[in-house]
């Protein structure tokens, strides 16, 4: 049985093709990954960001659950 306080997590930009480094550093990523990206890949062809072209996440299934049952409150 499933613990009711766990959570799984899907990466679906994970092959790490061109084409799919340059959506996550074009639509996902912050300003930080961006900037490391470029100290570790000086040459790299930036995009500049935008905004996604669909707003999906929103859509997405939320946790109803609050902080795990087994940790103790602070």
């Amino acid at each position: 049985m499933a613990n009711q306080d766990s959570a799984c997590h899907y990466q679906l930009l994970s092959s790490g093709s061109e084409e799919d480094t340059y959506l996550y550093l074009k639509y996902f990523a912050d300003e930080e990954w961006r900037k490391d990206w470029l100290k570790q890949f000086p040459d790299h062809n930036m995009p500049d960001p935008e905004d996604p072209p669909y707003d999906r996440d929103r859509l997405l299934p939320q946790p109803r659950y609050g902080p795990p049952s087994d940790l103790p409150l602070s």
